[in-house]
């Protein structure tokens, strides 16, 4: 899927702009079952916002359901990614959403296999 970003003066950043876009992107792209084009959706509107913002724990947050379908929930990138989440959440004060105790669940159960 391919989308246009047109620049607007809002009292976001162009960063946190083209960020969403890229997450829509990847919400369209896994409904048509493009879960790898998702994942690098995801990666590339990580890449734009800033490091410990809630918009970094959401997003690390949804690439670990995209990742986890792709990858499988033994990888090693998703258990970097669950820390990575863990440690935004208790920064930020808040508890876990749920996909990511769902993706901390699915990779206890496949812990160990390929």
């Amino acid at each position: 899927m391919r989308l246009r970003w047109r620049s607007t003066t809002t009292a976001r950043g162009a960063g946190e702009q083209a960020a969403d876009w890229y997450r829509r992107a990847a919400a369209a792209e896994q409904l048509r079952g493009a879960g790898d084009n998702g994942v690098r959706h995801l990666e590339r509107a990580l890449a734009l916002v800033s490091e410990g913002s809630q918009s970094e724990l959401s997003l690390v947050t949804a690439l670990l359901a995209t990742l986890g379908n792709v990858e499988g929930y033994a990888s090693p990138r998703i258990r970097e990614l669950q820390a990575r989440a863990l440690t935004l959440a208790r920064a930020a004060g808040v508890e876990p959403e749920p996909a990511l105790l769902r993706s901390l669940a699915l990779s206890a159960l496949t812990k160990g296999r390929p």
